[in-house]
C-alpha cells in the first residue's frame, strides 16, 4: 500500500512540477502497478497457508480453500470498482454470516471464511481506499488561501 501511495505522490509531484523527491521517476512510470499486484499476490501466497497450518485443516479441505481464494482473488482484481463498493455495503450481512460460521465450530468454514474475508478486505484497501483517500489529499485544498 506504501507503493501504491508513493505513486499517487510521485504524480502530484510530476502534475505540479514541485521538486521531486528521490526516485519519483520510478513511483510514477507504470512499473509500480506490477509491482504492487506482485507484493499483494505473494502476500496472498503466504498468508492462505498460514490460516491452514494454524487452523489445522485437513488436506482435502485445503485444496478447496485455495481454490475458493484463488477463485475470488482473481475475481475481485478483475471486477470493477462500484461492483467491490456494492460487497462493502452488504459487510454487516457478511459480519452476521461470518458469526454463525464462528458459532458451528467447523474448521473448515472457519479457515475459509477467514481466507475469504481477509482478501477482500485487502483488495478494497488496496484498489478503493488508497484511491479514494490519495485523490481526496492530492486534488482537494486543506487550507485556506491567504
Amino acid at each position: 500500500m506504501v507503493i501504491q501511495w508513493r505513486k499517487y505522490e510521485s504524480l502530484f509531484i510530476a502534475r505540479n512540477k514541485l521538486l521531486p523527491k528521490p526516485h519519483s521517476e520510478f513511483f510514477s512510470s507504470h512499473k509500480t502497478n506490477f509491482l504492487s499486484f506482485s507484493i499483494l499476490t505473494l502476500f496472498f501466497i503466504v498468508f492462505i497457508p498460514l490460516i491452514a497450518t494454524l487452523i489445522k485443516i485437513d488436506a482435502m479441505s485445503v485444496v478447496m480453500v485455495y481454490g475458493v481464494s484463488a477463485s475470488l482473488i482473481i475475481i475481485l482484481l478483475l471486477s470493477n470498482k462500484e461492483i467491490i463498493n456494492q460487497i462493502a455495503a452488504q459487510a454487516h450481512n457478511i459480519f452476521i454470516a461470518f458469526l454463525f460460521i464462528i458459532v458451528t465450530l467447523d474448521r473448515l468454514l472457519i479457515g475459509l471464511s477467514i481466507s475469504i474475508i481477509t482478501i477482500f478486505v485487502v483488495i478494497w484497501y488496496h484498489r478503493i481506499y488508497v484511491d479514494k483517500f490519495a485523490s481526496h489529499y492530492f486534488n482537494e485544498m486543506h487550507h485556506e488561501k491567504v
